[in-house]
Protein backbone atom coordinates (compact mmCIF):
# COMPACT_ATOMS: atom_id res chain seq x y z
CA UNK A 1 0.00 0.00 0.00
CA UNK A 2 1.33 3.40 -0.41
CA UNK A 3 3.54 5.18 2.23
CA UNK A 4 2.75 2.11 4.59
CA UNK A 5 6.19 0.88 4.07
CA UNK A 6 9.32 -0.50 6.28
CA UNK A 7 11.41 2.21 5.56
CA UNK A 8 14.42 0.82 6.82
CA UNK A 9 13.86 -2.83 4.85
CA UNK A 10 14.50 -4.40 8.54
CA UNK A 11 12.96 -7.46 8.79
CA UNK A 12 12.75 -8.04 12.95
CA UNK A 13 10.50 -10.23 14.31
CA UNK A 14 9.71 -12.99 17.05
CA UNK A 15 7.75 -14.97 15.17
CA UNK A 16 8.41 -17.21 11.72
CA UNK A 17 6.43 -15.80 8.96
CA UNK A 18 5.55 -17.31 5.79
CA UNK A 19 3.00 -14.77 3.32
CA UNK A 20 1.83 -14.62 -0.06
CA UNK A 21 0.26 -11.70 -1.15
CA UNK A 22 -1.09 -10.57 -4.94
CA UNK A 23 -1.67 -6.95 -6.64
CA UNK A 24 -3.32 -6.01 -9.83
CA UNK A 25 -3.63 -2.63 -11.54
CA UNK A 26 -5.84 -1.54 -14.42
CA UNK A 27 -4.38 1.75 -15.90
CA UNK A 28 -6.35 4.24 -18.07
CA UNK A 29 -4.41 6.69 -19.15
CA UNK A 30 -4.98 8.88 -22.57
CA UNK A 31 -3.02 10.89 -25.02
CA UNK A 32 -4.23 13.84 -26.65
CA UNK A 33 -3.20 15.38 -29.61
CA UNK A 34 -3.47 19.03 -29.13
CA UNK A 35 -1.04 20.44 -31.90
CA UNK A 36 0.02 17.47 -34.24
CA UNK A 37 2.73 20.46 -36.13
CA UNK A 38 4.97 18.22 -38.28
CA UNK A 39 4.21 14.87 -36.52
CA UNK A 40 2.41 14.03 -39.32
CA UNK A 41 5.21 13.85 -41.75
CA UNK A 42 6.95 11.68 -39.29
CA UNK A 43 4.61 9.34 -38.30
CA UNK A 44 3.49 8.54 -41.75
CA UNK A 45 6.88 6.89 -42.74
CA UNK A 46 5.79 4.35 -39.98
CA UNK A 47 2.62 4.02 -41.57
CA UNK A 48 0.43 5.21 -38.73
CA UNK A 49 -1.44 8.56 -37.77
CA UNK A 50 -0.51 10.59 -35.05
CA UNK A 51 -3.75 10.21 -33.12
CA UNK A 52 -3.66 6.51 -34.11
CA UNK A 53 0.02 6.44 -32.21
CA UNK A 54 -0.96 8.65 -29.02
CA UNK A 55 -4.14 6.14 -28.34
CA UNK A 56 -1.09 2.98 -28.87
CA UNK A 57 1.02 5.26 -26.50
CA UNK A 58 -1.82 5.27 -23.66
CA UNK A 59 -2.76 1.91 -23.98
CA UNK A 60 -0.25 0.47 -21.18
CA UNK A 61 -2.79 -2.80 -20.30
CA UNK A 62 -3.51 -4.83 -17.21
CA UNK A 63 -0.83 -5.53 -14.76
CA UNK A 64 0.03 -8.04 -12.03
CA UNK A 65 2.38 -9.70 -9.79
CA UNK A 66 2.82 -12.55 -6.93
CA UNK A 67 4.88 -11.85 -3.94
CA UNK A 68 5.92 -14.50 -1.89
CA UNK A 69 8.26 -13.43 1.33
CA UNK A 70 9.03 -15.02 4.29
CA UNK A 71 11.13 -14.65 7.62
CA UNK A 72 13.21 -16.13 9.97
CA UNK A 73 13.92 -15.07 14.03
CA UNK A 74 17.33 -16.41 13.95
CA UNK A 75 17.39 -15.01 17.92
CA UNK A 76 14.42 -17.64 18.67
CA UNK A 77 16.25 -20.13 16.43
CA UNK A 78 19.87 -19.61 17.80
CA UNK A 79 19.04 -18.76 21.43
CA UNK A 80 20.63 -15.24 20.78
CA UNK A 81 20.44 -12.44 23.47
CA UNK A 82 19.01 -9.70 20.77
CA UNK A 83 16.63 -10.07 17.87
CA UNK A 84 18.44 -11.25 14.65
CA UNK A 85 16.19 -11.99 11.83
CA UNK A 86 16.79 -13.59 8.07
CA UNK A 87 14.08 -12.76 5.66
CA UNK A 88 13.26 -13.22 1.79
CA UNK A 89 11.27 -11.78 -0.85
CA UNK A 90 10.20 -13.26 -4.35
CA UNK A 91 8.63 -10.86 -6.43
CA UNK A 92 6.95 -12.62 -10.09
CA UNK A 93 5.97 -10.96 -12.43
CA UNK A 94 2.17 -11.73 -13.25
CA UNK A 95 -0.57 -11.53 -16.02
CA UNK A 96 0.54 -8.51 -18.30
CA UNK A 97 4.41 -9.42 -18.37
CA UNK A 98 5.32 -10.22 -22.09
CA UNK A 99 8.40 -11.55 -22.80
CA UNK A 100 10.88 -8.33 -24.18
CA UNK A 101 10.22 -7.22 -27.48
CA UNK A 102 13.20 -7.09 -29.80
CA UNK A 103 12.00 -3.94 -31.61
CA UNK A 104 10.42 -1.93 -28.90
CA UNK A 105 9.27 1.36 -28.78
CA UNK A 106 11.69 2.92 -31.79
CA UNK A 107 12.64 7.10 -31.40
CA UNK A 108 10.16 8.11 -33.85
CA UNK A 109 6.67 6.41 -31.56
CA UNK A 110 5.44 8.27 -28.69
CA UNK A 111 6.31 6.34 -25.57
CA UNK A 112 5.81 6.58 -21.54
CA UNK A 113 8.87 6.13 -20.35
CA UNK A 114 8.38 5.96 -16.73
CA UNK A 115 4.56 5.39 -16.13
CA UNK A 116 4.62 2.72 -18.89
CA UNK A 117 7.43 0.15 -18.13
CA UNK A 118 6.69 -3.07 -16.58
CA UNK A 119 8.74 -5.66 -14.92
CA UNK A 120 9.30 -8.70 -17.15
CA UNK A 121 11.72 -10.71 -14.69
CA UNK A 122 11.81 -12.01 -11.31
CA UNK A 123 12.83 -10.15 -8.49
CA UNK A 124 14.45 -11.44 -5.34
CA UNK A 125 15.70 -9.60 -2.57
CA UNK A 126 17.31 -10.82 1.22
CA UNK A 127 18.19 -9.09 4.28
CA UNK A 128 19.09 -9.18 7.29
CA UNK A 129 17.62 -6.82 10.94
CA UNK A 130 20.19 -7.04 13.87
CA UNK A 131 19.31 -5.30 17.49
CA UNK A 132 21.95 -3.38 18.43
CA UNK A 133 20.56 -1.76 20.98
CA UNK A 134 17.17 -3.01 23.02
CA UNK A 135 14.27 -1.26 21.88
CA UNK A 136 16.05 1.61 20.86
CA UNK A 137 18.01 0.91 17.39
CA UNK A 138 18.48 -1.65 14.96
CA UNK A 139 19.81 -1.78 11.90
CA UNK A 140 19.71 -3.78 8.16
CA UNK A 141 21.19 -5.09 5.25
CA UNK A 142 20.42 -7.08 2.11
CA UNK A 143 20.26 -6.98 -1.71
CA UNK A 144 17.78 -7.05 -4.59
CA UNK A 145 18.47 -9.01 -7.52
CA UNK A 146 16.81 -8.80 -11.20
CA UNK A 147 17.21 -12.06 -13.16
CA UNK A 148 18.99 -12.06 -16.14
CA UNK A 149 18.33 -13.49 -19.79
CA UNK A 150 20.10 -14.21 -22.84
CA UNK A 151 20.15 -16.96 -25.51
CA UNK A 152 20.66 -16.46 -29.36
CA UNK A 153 18.16 -17.32 -32.19
CA UNK A 154 19.04 -17.37 -36.18
CA UNK A 155 16.72 -16.59 -38.36
CA UNK A 156 15.89 -17.09 -41.91
CA UNK A 157 14.28 -14.58 -43.86
CA UNK A 158 13.70 -14.14 -47.90
CA UNK A 159 14.98 -11.08 -49.65
CA UNK A 160 14.88 -9.76 -53.34
CA UNK A 161 15.80 -6.82 -54.79
CA UNK A 162 12.77 -5.48 -56.79
CA UNK A 163 12.76 -3.21 -59.82
CA UNK A 164 9.51 -1.34 -60.46
CA UNK A 165 10.80 -0.75 -64.30
CA UNK A 166 11.20 -4.57 -64.24
CA UNK A 167 8.68 -6.12 -62.00
CA UNK A 168 8.30 -9.75 -63.56
CA UNK A 169 12.03 -10.15 -64.19
CA UNK A 170 13.03 -9.75 -60.00
CA UNK A 171 15.07 -12.21 -58.72
CA UNK A 172 13.63 -14.93 -57.17
CA UNK A 173 13.68 -14.37 -53.20
CA UNK A 174 16.76 -15.65 -51.50
CA UNK A 175 17.53 -16.64 -48.22
CA UNK A 176 19.19 -13.78 -46.06
CA UNK A 177 20.64 -15.30 -42.50
CA UNK A 178 20.67 -13.86 -39.64
CA UNK A 179 22.21 -14.74 -36.08
CA UNK A 180 21.31 -12.53 -33.43
CA UNK A 181 22.79 -12.54 -29.63
CA UNK A 182 20.94 -10.66 -26.71
CA UNK A 183 21.88 -10.32 -23.49
CA UNK A 184 20.46 -9.00 -19.93
CA UNK A 185 22.51 -8.58 -17.29
CA UNK A 186 21.71 -9.40 -14.02
CA UNK A 187 21.43 -6.30 -11.67
CA UNK A 188 22.18 -6.51 -7.75
CA UNK A 189 21.37 -3.41 -5.58
CA UNK A 190 22.65 -3.02 -2.16
CA UNK A 191 19.45 -2.36 0.18
CA UNK A 192 20.50 -0.68 4.10
CA UNK A 193 18.50 1.12 6.59
CA UNK A 194 18.74 2.13 10.39
CA UNK A 195 15.45 2.58 12.87
CA UNK A 196 15.90 4.44 15.74
CA UNK A 197 13.27 4.75 18.80
CA UNK A 198 14.44 7.48 20.74
CA UNK A 199 11.15 7.53 22.91
CA UNK A 200 7.96 5.35 22.80
CA UNK A 201 5.66 5.60 20.36
CA UNK A 202 8.26 7.86 18.17
CA UNK A 203 10.79 6.19 15.82
CA UNK A 204 12.70 7.71 13.30
CA UNK A 205 14.00 5.44 10.09
CA UNK A 206 16.27 6.51 7.14
CA UNK A 207 17.29 3.56 4.32
CA UNK A 208 19.13 3.53 1.15
CA UNK A 209 18.19 1.47 -1.56
CA UNK A 210 20.24 0.87 -4.66
CA UNK A 211 19.15 1.62 -8.50
CA UNK A 212 18.56 -1.08 -10.57
CA UNK A 213 17.65 -1.52 -14.14
CA UNK A 214 16.72 -4.12 -16.97
CA UNK A 215 19.13 -3.24 -20.18
CA UNK A 216 19.10 -4.93 -23.43
CA UNK A 217 22.09 -5.31 -26.30
CA UNK A 218 20.91 -7.02 -29.21
CA UNK A 219 23.71 -8.18 -31.54
CA UNK A 220 23.06 -8.78 -34.83
CA UNK A 221 25.57 -9.94 -37.56
CA UNK A 222 23.47 -10.29 -40.71
CA UNK A 223 24.67 -12.33 -43.81
CA UNK A 224 22.59 -10.83 -47.24
CA UNK A 225 22.94 -12.43 -50.20
CA UNK A 226 21.10 -11.26 -53.07
CA UNK A 227 21.70 -10.74 -57.17
CA UNK A 228 21.65 -6.74 -58.19
CA UNK A 229 21.42 -7.44 -62.30
CA UNK A 230 23.57 -10.16 -62.82
CA UNK A 231 26.02 -8.77 -60.10
CA UNK A 232 26.15 -11.23 -57.02
CA UNK A 233 26.12 -9.05 -54.09
CA UNK A 234 26.74 -10.76 -50.61
CA UNK A 235 27.40 -8.50 -47.30
CA UNK A 236 28.33 -9.53 -43.72
CA UNK A 237 27.05 -6.40 -41.71
CA UNK A 238 27.15 -6.25 -37.81
CA UNK A 239 24.21 -3.85 -36.26
CA UNK A 240 23.10 -3.37 -32.74
CA UNK A 241 19.98 -2.63 -30.99
CA UNK A 242 20.12 -1.14 -27.43
CA UNK A 243 17.30 -0.03 -25.05
CA UNK A 244 16.62 -0.50 -21.57
CA UNK A 245 13.03 -2.13 -20.56
CA UNK A 246 13.03 -2.00 -16.81
CA UNK A 247 14.19 0.99 -14.66
CA UNK A 248 14.04 1.91 -10.82
CA UNK A 249 16.21 4.61 -9.47
CA UNK A 250 17.75 4.93 -6.27
CA UNK A 251 16.27 6.26 -3.15
CA UNK A 252 16.96 7.76 -0.37
CA UNK A 253 14.08 7.54 2.47
CA UNK A 254 13.51 9.95 5.76
CA UNK A 255 10.79 8.15 8.36
CA UNK A 256 9.30 9.41 11.28
CA UNK A 257 6.29 6.99 13.06
CA UNK A 258 4.43 7.53 16.29
CA UNK A 259 1.11 6.80 17.91
CA UNK A 260 -0.37 9.66 19.50
CA UNK A 261 -3.32 7.42 20.71
CA UNK A 262 -3.72 3.97 22.00
CA UNK A 263 -6.23 2.95 18.59
CA UNK A 264 -4.01 5.38 16.06
CA UNK A 265 -0.84 5.30 14.05
CA UNK A 266 0.86 8.39 12.14
CA UNK A 267 3.65 7.99 9.65
CA UNK A 268 5.30 10.21 6.81
CA UNK A 269 8.37 9.76 4.74
CA UNK A 270 10.00 11.77 1.96
CA UNK A 271 12.54 9.45 -0.54
CA UNK A 272 14.41 11.34 -3.09
CA UNK A 273 14.88 9.54 -5.82
CA UNK A 274 17.64 9.53 -8.02
CA UNK A 275 15.40 10.08 -11.18
CA UNK A 276 17.87 12.19 -12.75
CA UNK A 277 19.56 8.70 -14.38
CA UNK A 278 16.35 7.93 -16.49
CA UNK A 279 17.88 9.57 -19.43
CA UNK A 280 20.81 6.48 -19.22
CA UNK A 281 17.78 4.09 -19.33
CA UNK A 282 14.84 5.04 -21.68
CA UNK A 283 12.85 2.04 -22.88
CA UNK A 284 14.22 3.37 -26.53
CA UNK A 285 15.54 1.00 -29.23
CA UNK A 286 18.66 2.79 -30.45
CA UNK A 287 20.04 1.17 -33.78
CA UNK A 288 23.62 1.19 -34.85
CA UNK A 289 25.96 -0.36 -37.13
CA UNK A 290 28.90 -1.81 -35.69
CA UNK A 291 32.05 0.47 -36.10
CA UNK A 292 34.29 -2.11 -37.53
CA UNK A 293 31.45 -2.28 -40.48
CA UNK A 294 31.66 1.53 -41.49
CA UNK A 295 34.12 3.05 -43.21
CA UNK A 296 35.64 6.83 -42.16
CA UNK A 297 32.83 9.18 -44.59
CA UNK A 298 30.03 6.30 -43.01
CA UNK A 299 30.13 3.81 -46.29
CA UNK A 300 29.38 0.19 -45.97
CA UNK A 301 32.95 -1.59 -45.88
CA UNK A 302 31.13 -4.96 -47.13
CA UNK A 303 29.67 -2.93 -50.04
CA UNK A 304 32.70 -0.57 -50.62
CA UNK A 305 33.91 -2.77 -54.18
CA UNK A 306 30.42 -2.01 -55.34
CA UNK A 307 29.87 2.06 -54.45
CA UNK A 308 28.93 3.93 -51.55
CA UNK A 309 26.55 2.32 -49.88
CA UNK A 310 24.85 3.98 -46.08
CA UNK A 311 23.07 2.92 -43.70
CA UNK A 312 20.60 5.27 -41.84
CA UNK A 313 20.90 5.69 -38.04
CA UNK A 314 18.43 7.12 -35.69
CA UNK A 315 20.22 9.42 -33.28
CA UNK A 316 19.91 8.45 -29.60
CA UNK A 317 17.09 9.85 -27.68
CA UNK A 318 18.15 12.59 -25.49
CA UNK A 319 15.94 13.70 -22.63
CA UNK A 320 15.86 16.29 -19.88
CA UNK A 321 15.62 14.58 -16.48
CA UNK A 322 15.71 15.20 -12.73
CA UNK A 323 16.01 14.02 -9.31
CA UNK A 324 12.29 13.88 -7.73
CA UNK A 325 11.28 14.40 -3.98
CA UNK A 326 8.74 11.64 -3.05
CA UNK A 327 6.32 12.76 0.16
CA UNK A 328 4.40 9.84 1.67
CA UNK A 329 2.03 9.82 4.44
CA UNK A 330 -0.49 6.81 6.02
CA UNK A 331 -2.56 6.15 9.00
CA UNK A 332 -3.51 2.77 10.87
CA UNK A 333 -6.60 2.85 12.96
CA UNK A 334 -6.85 -0.46 15.07
CA UNK A 335 -10.46 -0.43 16.59
CA UNK A 336 -9.48 -3.68 18.40
CA UNK A 337 -6.37 -5.90 18.55
CA UNK A 338 -7.32 -7.90 15.92
CA UNK A 339 -9.04 -5.51 13.06
CA UNK A 340 -6.37 -2.39 11.81
CA UNK A 341 -8.21 -0.14 8.78
CA UNK A 342 -5.28 1.66 6.70
CA UNK A 343 -4.97 4.39 4.60
CA UNK A 344 -2.13 6.53 2.65
CA UNK A 345 -1.23 9.23 0.58
CA UNK A 346 1.70 9.90 -1.87
CA UNK A 347 2.35 12.52 -4.51
CA UNK A 348 4.92 11.63 -7.41
CA UNK A 349 6.80 14.08 -9.64
CA UNK A 350 7.75 13.13 -12.93
CA UNK A 351 11.22 12.72 -13.64
CA UNK A 352 10.58 14.34 -17.24
CA UNK A 353 11.45 18.05 -16.79
CA UNK A 354 8.33 19.60 -18.78
CA UNK A 355 10.01 21.37 -20.85
CA UNK A 356 11.53 18.88 -23.53
CA UNK A 357 12.42 21.24 -26.29
CA UNK A 358 10.52 19.05 -28.79
CA UNK A 359 13.92 16.41 -28.77
CA UNK A 360 11.62 13.11 -28.00
CA UNK A 361 8.51 11.29 -28.25
CA UNK A 362 8.61 10.83 -24.84
CA UNK A 363 5.46 11.40 -22.16
CA UNK A 364 5.07 11.77 -18.46
CA UNK A 365 3.12 13.06 -15.83
CA UNK A 366 3.21 13.40 -11.84
CA UNK A 367 0.78 11.76 -10.60
CA UNK A 368 -1.05 11.22 -7.04
CA UNK A 369 -1.40 8.01 -5.46
CA UNK A 370 -4.72 7.15 -3.16
CA UNK A 371 -4.64 3.63 -1.04
CA UNK A 372 -6.74 2.34 1.79
CA UNK A 373 -7.30 -1.05 2.95
CA UNK A 374 -8.29 -3.37 5.76
CA UNK A 375 -6.47 -6.32 7.94
CA UNK A 376 -7.38 -8.83 10.36
CA UNK A 377 -5.71 -11.17 12.53
CA UNK A 378 -7.28 -14.30 12.62
CA UNK A 379 -6.69 -18.12 14.09
CA UNK A 380 -6.25 -20.45 10.91
CA UNK A 381 -7.20 -23.48 10.43
CA UNK A 382 -3.85 -24.88 11.55
CA UNK A 383 -4.22 -22.93 14.77
CA UNK A 384 -1.66 -20.42 14.08
CA UNK A 385 -2.12 -16.69 13.95
CA UNK A 386 -2.90 -15.76 10.58
CA UNK A 387 -3.63 -12.42 8.96
CA UNK A 388 -5.51 -11.72 5.92
CA UNK A 389 -4.90 -8.24 4.13
CA UNK A 390 -7.13 -6.39 1.31
CA UNK A 391 -6.45 -3.10 -0.14
CA UNK A 392 -6.86 -0.47 -3.21
CA UNK A 393 -5.83 2.05 -4.52
CA UNK A 394 -6.41 4.72 -7.04
CA UNK A 395 -3.62 6.58 -9.15
CA UNK A 396 -4.73 10.11 -10.56
CA UNK A 397 -2.76 11.47 -12.93
CA UNK A 398 -1.67 15.43 -13.66
CA UNK A 399 -2.99 17.28 -16.99
CA UNK A 400 0.40 17.60 -18.66
CA UNK A 401 1.18 19.05 -22.27
CA UNK A 402 4.07 17.05 -23.84
CA UNK A 403 6.52 18.89 -26.59
CA UNK A 404 7.16 16.25 -28.81
CA UNK A 405 9.24 15.85 -31.49
CA UNK A 406 12.22 14.63 -33.03
CA UNK A 407 16.07 16.23 -34.10
CA UNK A 408 18.61 14.96 -36.24
CA UNK A 409 22.12 13.91 -35.49
CA UNK A 410 22.98 17.41 -36.15
CA UNK A 411 20.40 19.17 -33.29
CA UNK A 412 18.15 19.83 -35.85
CA UNK A 413 14.24 20.09 -35.22
CA UNK A 414 12.93 17.89 -37.76
CA UNK A 415 9.04 17.24 -36.31
CA UNK A 416 7.31 18.91 -33.45
CA UNK A 417 3.98 18.76 -31.44
CA UNK A 418 2.09 19.14 -28.56
CA UNK A 419 0.46 16.17 -26.44
CA UNK A 420 -1.81 16.06 -23.98
CA UNK A 421 -1.12 13.77 -21.25
CA UNK A 422 -4.04 12.81 -18.67
CA UNK A 423 -5.95 9.37 -16.87
CA UNK A 424 -5.66 7.71 -14.07
CA UNK A 425 -4.92 3.58 -12.70
CA UNK A 426 -7.18 1.45 -10.51
CA UNK A 427 -5.49 -1.42 -8.68
CA UNK A 428 -5.73 -3.23 -5.44
CA UNK A 429 -4.96 -6.63 -3.97
CA UNK A 430 -4.69 -9.03 -0.77
CA UNK A 431 -2.57 -10.76 1.08
CA UNK A 432 -2.07 -13.81 3.70
CA UNK A 433 0.22 -14.21 6.25
CA UNK A 434 0.82 -17.10 8.79
CA UNK A 435 2.63 -16.68 12.21
CA UNK A 436 4.49 -19.61 13.75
Amino acid sequence: MAAWTNPGALTLTQDFEIGVAWSCVWPRFSADVVDAGSLPALLSTKGVGVREAATAAADIGYLGDLVLAGKMPLSRLLGLGREVTFGGVVLLPGSGSEVVEVLGPTPDQLTFPWLGQRLERLVASVSVGVEVLPKKLSVGAGVAILADISGSVVSSTPIAVFSPDHPDSSPAPAASKASFHQVLATDIAPVVGVLWRPVEPLSLGLSFRGGMSLDLHFSVRAGVFFDLGGVPIQADIPFHLQGSYFYLPSELTLSVAGQPWKFLSLKADLAYRFTSTLKDHLPVTHFFVDQEAVGPNGELKALSNLGTFRVTEDPAVKASTRDTLVPRVGAEFRPWPFLAFRAGYAYYMSPLVPDQGYRNMLLDSGYHQVAAGVSADLVGALLRPLTIALHGDAVILNRRYNQVGRVDASGERVAAGVVKTRGYALGGGASVTVRF
